[in-house]
């Protein structure tokens, strides 16, 4: 089974990133107009804008992505935005659901040979460093996908079992 990402939400928060970034343009020439160059509302126009603007080009990408953002199979769980290779359920120690700040995550414990082999993504080992785990766990954020984290997490567990 693979789970993808919600198009329609993807779609909805790269145009808002995009409106973020032209209202801080605005802000930001605004500012210049008045005052010239050096005064906090170019400022915050300058480092707003770039930071919507960043964040627009990567939802653009990622919503154009039509990659599974979860791909189950019986050798195991593919998630592209956390490894590479594919985490065999035998690897698959635990799982659980938890929420930071009303945001669904699952998070995966790995035996720590099997993590060895797994090429984690740069976020990942930065995500673990946030939330003071070691590399022998992915954590993944459920906002975005067609299906609920609760199911996806009982998925996991019915494929860990077979």
């Amino acid at each position: 089974m693979k789970v993808y990402r919600s198009q329609a939400k993807m779609v909805g928060l790269t145009l808002l990133a995009l409106v973020m970034a032209v209202l801080l343009g605005f802000v930001g020439f605004g500012g210049y107009q008045r005052e010239g160059a050096g005064n906090l509302p170019l400022l915050i126009g300058i480092i707003g804008g770039g930071f919507f603007f960043v964040s627009f080009i990567l939802l653009l990408i990622k919503a154009l992505d039509r990659r599974p953002a979860l791909d189950f199979s019986a050798e195991g769980l593919l998630i592209p935005d956390a490894a590479k290779e594919r985490i065999k359920w035998d690897d698959l120690l635990a799982a659980r659901l938890f929420q930071v700040h009303r945001q669904k995550f699952i998070e995966l414990q790995i035996k720590p040979q099997a993590v060895a082999a797994l090429s984690l993504r740069r976020m990942t080992k930065l995500n673990n460093k946030a939330m003071g785990k070691s590399d022998d766990f992915i954590t993944v954020a459920m906002s975005g996908l067609t299906i609920p984290a609760n199911r996806v997490l009982e998925l996991v567990g019915k494929r860990g079992e077979e």
